[in-house]
């Protein structure tokens, strides 16, 4: 009887106890984390050239780390973001502006941000903003002309201009009566073939800007290029059979590089 009396005054003075228990604060303050918002600047006119944006601002002296990935990718903890991110380093509050590069058209993704401010406390909230990139024919399509100023080179020498317009036959596809203009008579310095072996043919896109081009003529042998959505350009070279030798068994080919540029 004497021991469970003992046993309940210890647990009767325990409890006093914790209830009596004195508050202690720290000798110093936590440091707060440093805030951080996120925003985006994507649209087709940037969305390749020069490249879309984002636009960090810190309310105080900090570093930010950030990663870009894509949208259905597993969200990522204050740890990943701080071991794999870029780094933004800030001086005070304000804001910074990063180019987006590398991201597919019609892809969707997440910035993720945390800030380590400059007590080396870091945030463990995780920031985050999401866009969706433009698609390629909302990049490429306002850039298309119908008429181009065409020069062929040969080597890194020009030595033909023409006039062409490109009709769009669809599904990215360009056709043209002349791919090159005069280039054989350019080539060969005789005026009498102006006007013969145009190289009549089709460009055709694809959604990674390269193109083919494809020829139903016999001495046209097609070529390959890209186009640059920033100023409007075809690029390519052309492939023909007209100086193969008829001795040898292989064909033998000769290659220019036309350029062509949206009229003014």
């Amino acid at each position: 009887m004497k021991k469970i009396l003992s046993l309940l005054v210890l647990v009767s003075l325990f409890i006093t106890s914790c209830s009596d228990l004195q508050e202690y604060e720290l000798p110093y303050d936590l440091s707060p984390t440093t805030g951080v918002t996120l925003s985006t600047n994507v649209t087709a006119a940037n969305a390749v050239c020069p490249a879309p944006t984002a636009t960090i601002t810190v309310d105080s002296e900090s570093t930010v780390y950030y990663v870009v990935q894509p949208a259905a990718d597993d969200a990522l903890t204050s740890d990943d973001v701080f071991d794999d991110g870029k780094e933004v380093n800030f001086t005070t509050a304000g804001s910074e502006e990063v180019d987006l590069t590398g991201l597919a058209l019609g892809g969707s993704y997440t910035i993720y941000a945390v800030t380590v401010n400059v007590d080396g406390t870091r945030s463990e909230a995780v920031t985050t903003t999401s866009f969706t990139m433009p698609t390629f024919s909302e990049v490429v399509d306002p850039t298309f002309g119908q008429d181009y100023t065409g020069t062929v080179y040969y080597g890194t020498s020009p030595f033909e201009q023409f006039d062409v317009t490109l009709s769009n036959d669809g599904s990215y596809a360009f056709s043209a009566v002349s791919l090159w203009g005069d280039a054989i008579a350019g080539l060969t310095g005789n005026a009498a073939y102006a006007g013969m072996f145009q190289y009549p043919g089709v460009i055709t896109l694809d959604d990674d800007f390269s193109l083919t081009v494809n020829s139903e003529s016999g001495y046209a042998l097609g070529g390959a290029g890209e186009y640059d959505s920033c100023t409007g350009t075809f690029t390519y070279e052309l492939s023909t059979s007209l100086f193969d030798d008829p001795d040898t068994e292989e064909v033998e080919s000769l290659e220019v590089t036309v350029e062509l540029v949206p009229a003014e």
